[in-house]
């Protein structure tokens, strides 16, 4: 974004992207997906579409990109390069050959294009052998090129491709030279001169006993024959991947057993230092030709590859290292190599589960876990992991919730009195804490210290983790419960990772349980101290709590804007899905709809984001995202039958299973703006004494900022009834709703202060207090378009 700013627009052209990684993808994916980035950006991928498959991650990722692009994230055009034809061939020639003339050349092309069948690079190294064997040669005396073409037809007869054209060139070298080619080749895409010297002196000169040649001297000639080119003072690398393809299969050397003794003849001689620069080519040389298990050498040097590829971000590379390293594992490992082992799978569990792999994450996991002699601690990573693939895989949330207080208990973490007392002994807590909290300051948070207790972090990790957990599965003690016990331990032991988010969401309890304003103001402030502290991870998180329970009910809604982008922002960059999801519902979706935007200024903005909400896997925010596109594409049709219900393109609640509570108060709270905006006050009232008693948004989503407009149209609702009917019941329910959002005026809320204005006007024109209703009609006209929700 900074870079488009000064210069654009930006075009990126990569080469080769059938060799990319995950990582490297994912990127692409986000930058191509960007919504926020207003200026143009282009990206040009090539790759050869006969190394890419249905089975290869490239294949996947572009029918991605063709279901974002459909939806008017971005413009994606695909654009298969054919081979030269006939006429392309010959202007190449003409041009290689400082020719203007086509008819000259003309026979020339043809035998070239039957040979190379118009690739262009094939083309270039056909001409290139034509020119060395002579049969194209400047005359000087004519000043002109002369050739035979029927002479070069039939003596380029076996010339099938690429490597053969190549490899026929590359035997015009030495025996030395050709033999330093395979090694050279053996040693990746690029490769260390001095890595090079090395080898052919302890590898290649002990092999044939022969005397060290000079390498300096032989690679130069392979620069002379355009194989090779510079790219450092000590690094060359191949001008094309054929050409390495070409020198590794130029004889029979190249056998696994080859690789397997040159990888380890580097693995054993190089220093640490060159063996970290190397590691991957040393360990995938390895791994070519080793056979036996057993090899612990082996095996520690694939763990090194993985821990290494881990550290990059290179997922696959990782669990393709540990996988190969788990083979090489003695039968009696866990005697032998218990810790080597453990080391392993953990490694291996963790990469397959970042992957998606979740049915091989499971299996690793299952083989640790089903040792008994293995320490809980030991395996922290892995229960966890087994916990979050419970809940988000197999949607088994309660069973994952259960599952994160064995742990606890298996850690020696007393969490609970028992589970059926656990409302109880929340209350305790909150009230408890919510005393020490206040006296605690934000000068107070700035000289604490960090907890350095390895297993107290552990069961603060735990928590954090059951915190998301038990709100998901719709546990609010539960929830609360881990919420204080991280509040607990930060005020006795000192600052965490889960320090600032869980202080925002005992911010948010004190909200809506016991409706202090002041108290949930202040822990926000120290909320954000502790993130201060603990640096920008899990900002996210912070951000969504203090601003989806405390400071919507307490700012003005626009300053939300850019609270929950930078949440969603920093929340990618954490890799935090949840809250970085739940930002970005946050906002484009709820804050712009609860301040009066246009609909279709928000509708345009779904497109743009449903594929990354897609992507996060998080079932809520996807449900919720379609509630409110379907119910806001309604929302634009003329009044029907049809238009009342929530079914249509985007989202068919007849065909939706979920019963999160976050879902059943969004269905609810859509069916009643849609029956709110088109009159149908009746049906609305009906809904709400009926299937939708007790089940409103507000009091299954308790605090969360649609709790507010749900509230005040849920109020209009029955101030409608209580005119068209007279009943005092619809005049009850109606006041009730009035006083209640005055007190939320009274508190400082400034969002509500046009709600309370118009159930006023409402009210006074049931009390036939015209006057008094046109007045605070119209003040609620001018407080709404002063805090811009007109």
């Amino acid at each position: 974004r900074i870079l488009g700013s000064y210069f654009a627009p930006i075009v990126l052209v990569l080469d080769d992207i059938q060799w990319a990684d995950i990582s490297s993808l994912d990127i692409l994916d986000h930058l191509v997906s960007d919504v926020q980035n207003p200026n143009p950006l282009m990206i040009i991928g090539c790759f050869r579409s006969n190394e890419v498959d249905e089975n290869s991650i490239l294949y996947n990722r572009i029918q991605t990109l063709h279901g974002k692009s459909k939806k008017g994230v971005f413009q994606l055009t695909e654009i298969e390069l054919q081979n030269c034809n006939l006429d392309s061939v010959n202007k190449i020639v003409m041009s290689l050959m400082g020719i203007d003339d086509e008819s000259q050349t003309r026979d020339l092309a043809e035998v070239c294009f039957k040979r190379t069948l118009g690739n262009p690079f094939f083309l270039i190294e056909f001409m290139r052998m034509l020119d060395a064997e002579g049969f194209i040669q400047f005359n000087l005396g004519l000043l002109k090129w002369v050739w035979d073409a029927s002479k070069i037809k039939n003596a380029t007869m076996s010339t099938d491709n690429a490597v053969d054209l190549l490899k026929s060139r590359m035997r015009k070298l030495s025996d030395d030279v050709q033999l330093l080619l395979q090694y050279a080749a053996c040693l990746g895409s690029s490769f260390s001169v001095a890595i090079l010297d090395y080898v052919w002196s302890e590898h290649a000169m002990k092999r044939s006993g022969g005397e060290n040649g000079d390498v300096p001297t032989m690679l130069n000639s392979v620069q002379d024959f355009q194989l090779v080119e510079r790219c450092g003072s000590e690094e060359l690398r191949w001008v094309h991947d054929k050409v390495q393809e070409a020198a590794l299969s130029l004889s029979e050397l190249v056998t696994p057993a080859f690789q397997f003794s040159l990888g380890m003849c580097l693995y054993n001689g190089l220093g640490s230092k060159e063996i970290e620069k190397q590691l991957f080519d040393v360990a995938d040389l390895v791994n070519k030709g080793v056979h036996d298990s057993g090899r612990i050498d082996v095996a520690v040097l694939n763990l090194r590859a993985a821990k290494k590829a881990r550290k990059m971000t290179a997922l696959q590379s990782a669990a393709k290292y540990a996988a190969y390293g788990i083979k090489q594992l003695p039968e009696d490992k866990w005697t032998l190599q218990r810790q080597l082992t453990l080391q392993f799978y953990s490694l291996g569990a963790e990469m397959e589960y970042a992957l998606g792999n979740i049915p091989k994450a499971e299996e690793y996991i299952g083989i640790i876990l089903e040792r008994d002699e293995i320490a809980p601690m030991e395996t922290l990573l892995l229960r966890k992991m087994k916990a979050q693939i419970l809940a988000t895989a197999h949607l088994r949330w309660n069973e994952a919730c259960d599952y994160g207080l064995v742990i606890l208990k298996d850690i020696g973490y007393k969490f609970a009195w028992n589970r059926g007392l656990i409302p109880i002994q929340m209350l305790v807590a909150i009230r408890n804490l919510a005393k020490r909290v206040k006296k605690l300051s934000v000068e107070d948070v700035q000289s604490m210290n960090f907890i350095q207790n390895k297993n107290q972090m552990a069961v603060i990790d735990i928590l954090k983790m059951m915190k998301h957990l038990t709100y998901s599965a719709n546990d609010l003690p539960l929830c609360f419960l881990c919420v204080c016990k991280v509040i607990e331990m930060t005020l006795d032991h000192g600052i965490s990772l889960g320090s600032a988010d869980c202080f925002a969401t005992f911010g948010g309890v004190l909200m809506f349980l016991y409706k202090d304003h002041a108290a949930a103001s202040h822990v926000c402030d120290l909320a954000f101290a502790f993130q201060k502290r603990s640096g920008r991870r899990y900002i996210a998180d912070t951000m969504h709590g203090s601003w989806a329970f405390v400071l919507v009910h307490m700012k003005p809604l626009h300053e939300g804007l850019h609270l929950t982008m930078e949440g969603y922002t920093q929340g990618l960059r954490d890799g935090d899905p949840l809250d970085s999801t739940n930002c970005l519902i946050n906002r484009f979706v709820l804050l712009p709809y609860m301040m009066g935007r246009s609909l279709n200024s928000i509708i345009e903005k779904f497109p743009k984001i449903a594929p990354q909400l897609e992507e996060s896997g998080i079932t809520n925010n996807i449900l919720t995202l379609k509630v409110w596109w379907q119910m806001m594409v309604n929302l634009r049709l003329p009044p029907s039958e049809a238009a009342k219900k929530l079914e249509g393109e985007e989202f068919r609640r007849s065909e939706e299973t979920a019963e999160s509570n976050m879902y059943v108060g969004n269905v609810n709270l859509a069916l009643g703006e849609l029956l709110v905006f088109f009159g149908e006050h009746e049906d609305r009232a009906k809904r709400l004494l009926g299937e939708e008693k007790g089940k409103t948004y507000s009091e299954l989503v308790q605090g969360y900022p649609p709790h507010g407009i749900e509230t005040f149209h849920r109020g209009i609702t029955w101030f409608a009834m209580a005119q068209k009917t007279g009943k005092r019941a619809y005049k009850s329910r109606a006041i009730k709703i009035r006083k209640e959002i005055a007190k939320w005026v009274e508190k400082g809320n400034p969002n509500a202060k046009d709600y309370d204005l118009l159930l006023s006007a409402e009210e006074a024109v049931l009390n036939k207090k015209y006057d008094k209703a046109d007045e605070c009609y119209k003040k609620a006209m001018v407080q709404a378009g002063r805090i811009g929700h007109l």
